[in-house]
């Protein structure tokens, strides 16, 4: 039984048993991947189950079947952390965009087959969030920045006063599409799509705004995903903003 090597980025961990659980991850050629865990928690001989906090970036190995690893479960055998994350996991609001995301990406990627520019980006966008103060607008950056690698991407405004169109995709005289948002959440989309990440910092970031323009960006994907999953984190990021 062939035993192979992957970086992945975790999604969630679904425990099954005192001591095993099942890891959904992120995989570069793979997309969405469910692997096995045999033997999870303290002790030499077990994995800790810290390796598998959402976005946790981690290399493994793990035994196979054969080459059509998405029709099978493959057993984890060994983790290691590739990267700490210093804030992520140290600050209520950080741990609440992250579970967010990794939610989102585990319903919304699902067997898309591969995500290796997808992968490439999450990493280091992470870190980079990681090192950076205050980017209140990172899991709408994401989100935007994501619909691209998904097939659909989402283009700048071509000039001022349009609305965006949920369904087509595109921007639209005011008033004609069929899902609008106000003019200032729509204009901070359209400043978003072109933004690098170290121009998040300087878009109008109120609690209003990015509320608004989440619930819109949820809808948008979804109208791209048909049977995408309610996120139950969403509320919870609401929250944190409030």
């Amino acid at each position: 039984m062939p035993s192979e090597q992957h970086d992945l980025l975790v999604l969630r961990m679904l425990r099954y048993g005192e001591h095993s659980a099942v890891v959904h991850a992120l995989e570069p050629e793979w997309g969405r991947l469910s692997l096995f865990v045999r033997s999870i928690g303290p002790g030499k001989s077990r994995i800790s189950p810290a390796f598998f906090f959402p976005l946790n970036p981690i290399r493994v190995t793990f035994d196979t079947k054969g080459r059509d690893v998405k029709q099978q479960l493959p057993t984890l055998r060994t983790a290691e952390l590739l990267y700490r994350y210093e804030q992520l996991y140290e600050r209520p609001n950080r741990t609440g965009v992250a579970v967010f995301l990794a939610e989102w990406l585990d319903k919304a990627v699902g067997e898309q087959g591969s995500m290796r520019g997808m992968f490439q980006f999450l990493s280091a966008a992470l870190e980079a969030y990681d090192r950076t103060e205050g980017c209140p607008l990172f899991p709408h950056w994401v989100l935007v920045r994501a619909a691209g690698f998904l097939g659909y991407a989402i283009e700048a405004a071509p000039e001022p006063g349009l609305d965006f169109d949920r369904s087509s995709g595109r921007w639209r005289k005011r008033g004609s599409a069929h899902q609008e948002v106000g003019p200032e959440t729509g204009a901070l989309l359209s400043a978003l799509v072109t933004a690098d990440f170290d121009q998040m910092a300087e878009l109008d970031s109120r609690p209003d705004l990015r509320a608004e323009l989440i619930d819109f960006l949820v809808s948008f994907h979804r109208e791209h995903l048909p049977g995408m999953a309610e996120l139950k984190s969403l509320e919870v990021l609401r929250a944190l903003w409030a």
